[in-house]
């Protein structure tokens, strides 16, 4: 896994002051409105990577400034880009928690992995004095053995699959996933200039979102 970035003061308060910010936005509407449009936007340890995430924490894009060939340098860079979409993960973490907290109900665009992996939605239940509900909860558990064999499958599969490398349009900046695990996040030193930062951060935005597609199945 990427060297994990731990939360210095000046981010703690980031923290705070966002979570803050949002409770006093959410204190104002009502109970089981839909959750506010949010970004999070994190930053590295040195405060030169920028990393923007939706309230689910997809990344959405990487920003990082002019002078980060003497914040960071080539060989920091990577880990600065981890750091940043850690903490931006983080946020939108504390984000999803307080809008619960409020009764505001949360996006969700997740797959439902049920319907993939047993080919079709659930066939809905009939009332309970009707003569076709043993059939139906024969039909439910014969499919919900299905999605059981099919999801172990699934993670054998993944646990098995060899190291993929997801790179960069520029060659800029990759990942190296391990199954559905990131392992490393490296820029390329042998190239960079100090004047890639806006390439480098298309590059890092690309690979990122691509890479949080492969771990939710979707590459």
């Amino acid at each position: 896994m990427p060297e994990h970035g731990g939360l210095d003061d000046r981010r703690i308060q980031d923290a705070r002051i966002f979570v803050a910010n949002l409770q006093d936005v959410v204190s104002r509407l009502p109970v089981g409105a839909p959750a506010p449009a949010i970004t999070v936007d994190a930053s590295d340890r040195t405060g030169s990577v920028h990393c923007l995430v939706d309230l689910l924490g997809t990344p959405e894009r990487v920003a990082i400034d002019e002078d980060w060939w003497q914040r960071v340098g080539p060989a920091g860079v990577g880990r600065a880009v981890w750091q940043a979409l850690e903490f931006a993960r983080s946020k939108a973490t504390m984000a999803r928690l307080t809008l619960a907290r409020h009764g505001c109900s949360n996006p969700d665009r997740r797959l439902d992995y049920s319907q993939v992996l047993a080919d079709g939605p659930a066939e809905p239940m009939p009332d309970y004095n009707s003569p076709r509900l043993g059939g139906v909860l024969v039909r439910k558990t014969e499919r919900a053995m299905t999605i059981l064999d099919r999801a172990e499958a699934l993670r054998q599969a993944r646990e098995t699959e060899r190291e993929r490398v997801i790179t960069g349009p520029r060659g800029l900046f990759r990942v190296v996933m391990s199954g559905a695990v990131i392992a490393r996040v490296e820029a390329n030193e042998q190239v960079l200039k100090p004047s890639d930062a806006a390439g480098l951060a298309e590059d890092a935005t690309q690979v990122l979102r691509r890479a949080t597609d492969h771990q939710a199945g979707l590459e």
